[in-house]
């Protein structure tokens, strides 16, 4: 901030020919980024697992590095998340990941009107039917967070697992 005392006397003075300086007081906030951080990301929302039992080396490069794409990314309220938009549309094994993504969500309890996501034409090896989510160039899975706090995604991968994590504050009832 500054002093607009200081600021109108200094411009009353000013001529085209003049430069104007105005001293700048730095104010310490009350609540940094680090303090929201840790009151908004407390509470675990959900939690859902996928395993590719079959997962090849290549298999598992991919998921690590799709993982790695999602992993931390935080939504605020009436944010929408577009699984393309984050990983790309051009990725081996992402449906293993947006489909553990969508379980997770559900169990979020994100609104339903919120969710957008085509099913394989038939199960993938990994989750049950009505579980899964199709990723790339055959479709998008997105969904809004409805919540009205933040929510982050935390998601892991090891050999063909992949987990992911809902974080966020829990709502009141």
């Amino acid at each position: 901030s500054f002093d607009i005392k200081d600021a109108k006397d200094e411009l009353s003075s000013y001529s085209s020919k003049d430069s104007v300086t105005v001293d700048v007081i730095y104010t310490e906030p009350d609540v940094t980024l680090a303090d929201l951080n840790k009151d908004l990301y407390q509470n675990e929302l959900s939690k859902a697992t996928t395993n590719l039992s079959d997962a090849s080396e290549a298999d598992i490069k991919d998921l690590g590095n799709i993982v790695s794409k999602i992993n931390e990314y935080t939504l605020v309220p009436n944010e929408e998340f577009s699984f393309n938009k984050v990983v790309g549309t051009s990725v081996k094994n992402a449906d293993q990941v947006a489909s553990t993504l969508y379980v997770a969500v559900l169990k979020a309890n994100i609104n339903l009107k919120s969710i957008n996501r085509k099913a394989h034409d038939t199960v993938p090896s990994y989750t049950d039917k009505c579980f899964d989510a199709v990723a790339g160039k055959s479709g998008d899975f997105k969904f809004t967070n409805s919540k009205l706090e933040p929510i982050k995604i935390v998601a892991t991968s090891e050999g063909g697992r992949v987990d992911v994590t809902i974080v966020g504050t829990k709502e009141k009832n």
